[in-house]
């Protein structure tokens, strides 16, 4: 059976014909790994039950293999039942615990073999009421707002208030763990009395849209299905913003099934791009972005993961890594 989803693309319409998968299971079995790895980006996998961490190995849109990582997050230690992937950049990911508010990075090396850094200084807590209200999104790499003499870009963490609709930044010192302050965006998520989640804006992910080098935030409409990318340089700069051409939302039924998973360069033309998976006939696909907002293609991995095969009801796509190229012998 067939089914049929439209993305559009301002005037055109381009409709994508997605197939009901049968059972086939992607390559997701620990051990199936690959000799060849890649620059990326590569798609990272969690298993909530097992705390197995498994990259598919990409070459453009084909999955070549898969990697798996050294180190689990499962049910059998409450690890996942805590703590759950907030970011992926590079050869590390970023955990939560919306409980204790800590957070905490791991990083992985050509093998997949993990290192456990230290957590962030500062928490965002429930008993303090914090994690109830805001959620972090995504780490992002910001310009100094001033600077003198040698300068360095400001690495942060981007957070969005889901009762005020307020976005805000906190600045992470060069040692990638001390948090130096916070600083608010200058603007904000229209929110009604009772969240944001009744206006239907959902903060995404972080990521460089328009190619300037520095982070990006990306918002979805859950019910027009409008995605927008918040173009940040520096947290105290007005920010501007880039509609992207094609929308997803619950008023065309594209979202539900399909959401956003994560972003990066998935042709090698050096934009950013979107890559969606509809959990329940496993495809996942990416809309090609040339860093204005124009969605001008799509491109569909050549492997699935599905409800029938159960694959995706205990996998879930993380984000984008890519491992690191091995020392030389």
């Amino acid at each position: 059976m067939n089914k049929s989803n439209s993305f559009g693309f301002g005037i055109a319409v381009l409709t994508v014909t997605l197939a009901a998968c049968g059972g086939e299971v992607p390559p997701l079995v620990v051990g199936e790994e690959t000799a060849a790895l890649t620059g990326g980006p590569n798609l990272l996998w969690h298993n909530a039950g097992t705390g197995e961490l498994s990259a598919w190995i990409l070459s453009g849109a084909t999955v070549t293999g898969a990697q798996s990582l050294s180190t689990r997050c499962g049910s059998s230690d409450g690890c996942s039942a805590a703590w759950h992937v907030v970011d992926t950049r590079s050869n590390s990911i970023l955990w939560f615990n919306p409980t204790s508010g800590g957070l905490s990075t791991w990083t992985f090396d050509s093998n997949g073999n993990v290192s456990i850094g230290r957590n962030l200084s500062w928490t965002c807590s429930a008993a303090s009421g914090c994690s109830q209200a805001w959620q972090p999104i995504g780490r992002l790499l910001l310009r100094p707002a001033s600077c003198s003499g040698i300068c360095f870009n400001q690495s942060g963490l981007l957070w969005s208030n889901i009762v005020t609709g307020e976005v805000s930044v906190w600045l992470i010192g060069l040692d990638g763990s001390t948090v130096t302050g916070s600083q608010s965006l200058q603007a904000r998520l229209a929110c009604g009395p009772a969240g944001c989640p009744p206006t239907g804006w959902k903060a995404m992910l972080t990521q460089d849209f328009d190619g300037d080098g520095y982070g990006d935030a990306l918002f979805q409409h859950q019910t027009s299905g409008l995605v927008e990318a918040w173009l940040v340089k520096d947290a105290q700069t007005p920010i501007a913003f880039q509609e992207f051409s094609a929308s997803c939302g619950s008023s065309t039924g594209c979202s539900p099934p399909w959401t956003i998973v994560a972003g990066g360069d998935a042709n090698g033309d050096g934009h950013a791009d979107l890559l969606w998976h509809n959990r329940t006939a496993g495809q996942l696909l990416s809309w090609l972005l040339n860093g204005q907002g124009a969605v001008t293609d799509t491109q569909t991995l050549s492997q699935t993961c599905d409800a029938a095969s159960g694959c995706s009801a205990a996998w879930r796509a993380v984000g984008y890594v890519t491992f690191p190229s091995p020392p030389p012998s």
